[in-house]
């Protein structure tokens, strides 16, 4: 078993044919990859529970330009900022109301009580801090006996 630290490294890892699957891989990231190379990908939600994570977007207290951040966050979370993100950029939108291939209704249908969204707080937040990233991944590597 190998650990990565990016679902980017995994998606090169099984194209180049180095490995044959991988698990844990965010599913807006394969699916680009699914209408390109349905050869060498495929995606299946484990029976137990899949886990889902909110994608966040904010402003930044010292941004330049407030009013233009603004106008960008009402787009991506209109009725026709979240079709884009379900139809072209495949991010699974949060509106129920979103029509597209990727969305979160649709997955929700697909999994039932299988999808566990995992909700944003401030823990979540803690695994954008790089030194803490980095310990949790030496964490694992050590509990599989790999240090």
């Amino acid at each position: 078993m190998k650990l990565y630290t990016s679902t980017g490294t995994m998606i090169e890892k099984i194209q180049s044919g180095e490995h044959i699957f991988g698990f844990n891989i965010i599913g807006s990231y394969i699916l680009p990859k699914l209408k390109t190379d349905a050869d060498t990908f495929g995606m299946v939600f484990p029976q137990d529970y899949t886990i889902g994570f909110s994608r966040v977007a904010f402003i930044a207290k010292k941004s330049k330009r407030p009013n233009s951040a603004k106008l960008f966050l009402d787009h991506l979370i209109s009725k026709r900022g979240q079709d884009i993100l379900a139809k072209q950029s495949l991010l699974y939108p949060s509106r129920t109301d979103a029509e597209g291939e990727a969305t979160a209704s649709g997955l929700q249908k697909e999994l039932g009580d299988k999808l566990k969204p995992i909700p944003v707080s401030n823990q979540v937040l803690d695994a954008l801090d790089q030194t803490k990233r980095l310990a949790f991944v030496e964490k694992w590597q050590k509990a599989l006996g790999r240090s």
